[in-house]
């Protein structure tokens, strides 16, 4: 198991939590902090800028700690998850991806991380097309990445999604034809 976390982009959400939405990023930062001490201790006394528990703890804890993977589009995102992180999952265009990519590459050197133990996933555009699809999944694996999605769902200007779950496991289908022997 891992756990995906960005900060998200719709203002409307933090809004509807009472939340700053300008402090989402320092928030995030506190509570990947404060998960790990639940992770790890049985009691957590915690107190930070945005959140208090007093003598609290899961149970039971978990046998690891749990891997925290990032999203995100902006470079701030690229630079917290190097300092942070256990991994980042691309989810844009495979040119914006890539892109993305050397960027992020760069926040962790300068983090002092070493990049092969750092997760990479690449989340693949099911519009992108068959002609496609053998090549963008190459060029994640060509870097590394040590997982390669593909999403169906309907993207802003990346085309139609598809309207059943049927739907959706004949893409799924389709585009494991096209790539899979690429898992090797």
């Amino acid at each position: 198991m891992r756990l995906g976390v960005g900060t998200g982009w719709n203002y409307v959400e933090y809004d509807s939590l009472n939340e700053d939405f300008a402090s989402r990023g320092r928030r995030q930062e506190e509570q990947i902090e404060l998960l790990r001490q639940l992770w790890a201790e049985p009691v957590v006394d915690y107190s930070g800028r945005y959140h208090r528990i007093d003598r609290a703890g899961l149970k039971p804890l978990p046998g690891r700690q749990i891997p925290i993977w990032f999203g995100g589009f902006a470079p701030v995102a690229f630079e917290r998850a190097a300092r942070l992180g256990d991994g980042f999952m691309f989810g844009s265009g495979q040119t914006e991806n890539l892109a993305a990519f050397d960027q992020l590459q760069q926040c962790l050197q300068q983090a002092g991380r070493d990049p092969a133990q750092f997760g990479i996933e690449a989340f693949m555009n099911y519009q992108s097309g068959p002609d496609k699809w053998r090549a963008e999944a190459q060029a994640w694996l060509d870097r590394g990445a040590d997982y390669v999605s593909m999403r169906a769902m309907r993207l802003r200007g990346q085309g139609d999604g598809l309207d059943s779950p049927q739907a959706h496991i004949d893409a799924l289908e389709r585009y494991w034809q096209a790539v899979g022997d690429l898992a090797g």
